[in-house]
């Protein structure tokens, strides 16, 4: 497989990064307000919290790793 075919030819732009530890509402309950509005735009979670609840939560909100 011809890894370089597969990458995208020009680079993925990230609109939102979110940190699942934020002071008045979690990352989680912010993406879920977001993806009311905005299905596509990617979305890096920033995280340390890496439980395997955690980690299928952050896929389940569409949320990219």
């Amino acid at each position: 497989m011809d890894v370089k075919a597969s990458m995208p030819t020009e680079p993925v732009k990230v609109n939102y990064c979110i940190n699942s530890n934020m002071p008045q509402m979690d990352g989680f309950e912010m993406v879920q307000q977001t993806r009311e509005s905005d299905r596509k735009s990617p979305i890096l979670f920033l995280s340390a919290r890496s439980s395997v609840d955690d980690v299928i939560s952050r896929f389940t909100l569409s949320g990219n790793e």
